[in-house]
């Protein structure tokens, strides 16, 4: 019975949100999680489960689908972005189950249990993606806010594609939408991120949230023209009041610290992208082919000119070219006294000229 009225209150909850994000394809994933569909090939993961049976009904089930959902991910395009769901998936799944003793058996049978057999399948099927550090402690309505950000994030380009048709059908129910979605952003953005200006930043809550402005949901509101009793705040300003928050808490921000305080992994990415720009770019890539080749010349040249190989070697090449001139020199000796013995020859009246051949 508790187990029902349980459930009842996540349906409560879920219908909001189900109204609004029907349509959305991702979004649907909650409910292809929750079939029953080809579980019962997956029954011998599961059973350390089945003696918890009797204290709380559907474990089994709930075992189950876990199993079977693990192994749709692994072979599905978006595993990582699954794995997101799942993971809101298994925080409903656990509070109709055991409800208030959630904090009660956290670290005992049978949520331990049910928790290895998740973590074996990960391993076996190596989705590393799909570990999560699961807080027991947390409360329905933080997990419910969590949910629905995270939600709201992984679907908004889709929500970008059809707002347009949210207009035909009624703008009451997705403008409540967007303003308690708008309600969350401003509370959760204190939280999880930290802005150093208004385009770099720290997410510290990337599991649910995301940090770049462009995901404010003002502009929802906007193009739904919703009325609304709170202020229309630009995404800039929203930004532009956390970076003044973070400079009065550290006391300035210098160019150094900007750099050195994100997060290694953005930092990566960044660069990451920055490369694959510059190579795609014709004159950067002529550019670095000359500036490579003008390199190698100069290496070279400084390698001939000062080190003691190149030394000896200019040395060497200036030897040979004396000999080599000494010996044309002699030759033309030879050549202009044969000439001038040969009484045979005809000399013409005037100068004579003498072909000089210079080294």
């Amino acid at each position: 019975m508790q187990t029902q009225e349980r459930s009842n209150k996540f349906e409560k909850v879920n219908k909001f949100n189900k109204s609004v994000l029907d349509k959305i394809s991702a979004y649907k994933t909650y409910e292809e999680f929750n079939n029953n569909k080809d579980c019962y090939k997956y029954c011998h993961h599961c059973k350390s489960i089945y003696n918890f049976e009797e204290s709380y009904p559907g474990i089994s089930d709930f075992c189950r689908m876990l199993v079977r959902n693990l192994h749709e991910i692994k072979y599905s395009k978006d595993s990582k972005g699954r794995c997101g769901y799942l993971y809101y998936w298994i925080y409903e799944n656990a509070w109709k189950l055991f409800g208030p003793d959630w904090n009660k058996i956290h670290g005992k049978e049978p949520i331990v249990s049910l928790f290895n057999v998740g973590y074996n399948v990960i391993n076996e099927l190596k989705i590393n993606e799909c570990f999560y550090n699961y807080d027991t402690k947390i409360s329905f309505e933080e997990w419910t806010e969590k949910k629905d950000l995270h939600d709201y994030f992984e679907n908004y380009d889709s929500i970008e594609n059809i707002i347009e048709s949210f207009k035909k059908e009624g703008n009451n129910k997705y403008c409540e939408y967007f303003t308690y979605i708008k309600k969350m952003y401003k509370k959760y953005i204190r939280k999880c991120c930290r802005y150093y200006d208004h385009y770099n930043y720290e997410n510290k809550c990337s599991d649910y949230f995301k940090c770049d402005r462009i995901y404010y949901p003002n502009e929802f509101l906007c193009k739904l023209r919703c009325s609304s009793t709170e202020s229309v705040d630009s995404s800039s300003k929203i930004v532009k009041n956390r970076v003044s928050e973070e400079q009065k808490g550290s006391g300035h921000l210098n160019s150094e610290m900007n750099t050195n305080s994100l997060g290694r992994a953005g930092l990566l990415e960044t660069q990451e992208s920055i490369i694959n720009e510059l190579m795609k770019d014709p004159f950067y890539i002529f550019s670095l082919g000359g500036f490579t080749l003008l390199g190698i010349f100069m290496f070279f040249f400084l390698f001939y000119k000062f080190t003691p190989i190149g030394s000896r070697l200019n040395k060497s090449s200036r030897r040979k070219k004396e000999k080599e001139y000494n010996v044309k020199k002699e030759q033309r000796k030879e050549i202009v006294y044969s000439n001038s013995e040969n009484r045979n020859i005809n000399v013409p009246k005037g100068r004579v000229r003498i072909a000089y051949q210079s080294s």
